[in-house]
């Protein structure tokens, strides 16, 4: 069942595309396409992880399907190609939960900042409460295995 779409959802993602498109990231960094197929809620984002990152030279799509209560909930995001990761299922729901350092505050975050964060969480991942335990228990307890298998390209599958 669908949630009646907020006023106050549409003007802020039309402030947040405005915004962008005036002030764009780096285009090394991240790009974001909002308002896909003119649809407010759907945006594509593609993550281009630093010199520094273990999954540098990747280019890492993500989609992004923002509620109608936004901003007093925050976006589900879903990478589309797959990445090896403890806290990015198999299927490539990000657990923003582990994304976030600290708890959601709609009122200073924007897509831009989620995705910032979603960034960092990809070389600090949250190990504790892993959405692939399996992969968290290599990323502790075989580092070099973690490395090897992201650095070649073992990401595991997508659904």
């Amino acid at each position: 069942m669908e949630h009646p779409v907020d006023s106050t959802a549409e003007v802020r993602l039309t402030t947040e595309a405005t915004r962008l498109t005036q002030s764009p990231p780096p285009v090394d960094e991240i790009l974001i396409n909002p308002c896909i197929d003119g649809d407010l809620f759907r945006w594509k984002a593609v993550l281009l992880p630093g010199p520094s990152s273990l999954f540098a030279g990747r280019h890492l799509p993500v989609d992004i399907d923002v509620p109608p209560t936004y901003p007093a909930d925050r976006p589900r995001m879903r990478f589309t190609a797959p990445v090896y990761h403890p806290n990015i299922s198999s299927c490539g729901n990000i657990d923003m939960d582990a994304a976030l350092s600290r708890k959601y505050g709609p009122e200073q975050t924007t897509i831009e900042t989620l995705l910032r964060s979603v960034m960092s969480l990809l070389d600090e991942p949250d190990v504790h409460d892993p959405a692939r335990p399996e992969v968290a228990e290599l990323y502790v307890l075989a580092p070099q295995d973690y490395r090897r298998k992201v650095r070649d390209g073992e990401y595991g599958s997508t659904a």
